[in-house]
């Protein structure tokens, strides 16, 4: 993956949303650290044109990897 910021947010991961076109995808469920936020490091963040929103922070990679999974799930199911 190469590599993205969102301002001192590094992306360490993204899932497309697909809604079954292979050549389109709405929009991104993504993960980022940022080591200088010490109390919420972690944030998963909805991603589409550009621009990231509905940020969930959390203290702990293992947290924000929960929150991830959930958010892949809530989202599938929409499509």
């Amino acid at each position: 993956m190469e590599k993205r910021c969102n301002e001192d947010w590094e992306i360490i991961g993204a899932v497309k949303i697909s809604d079954g076109n292979e050549d389109e995808y709405p929009f991104e469920i993504v993960i980022a650290h940022n080591p200088n936020n010490r109390c919420t490091p972690y944030v998963t963040w909805e991603y589409s044109n550009g621009t990231y929103y509905w940020g969930h922070y959390c203290a702990t990679k293992k947290g924000a990897m929960m929150d991830l999974i959930e958010r892949i799930k809530k989202n599938e199911n929409y499509f």
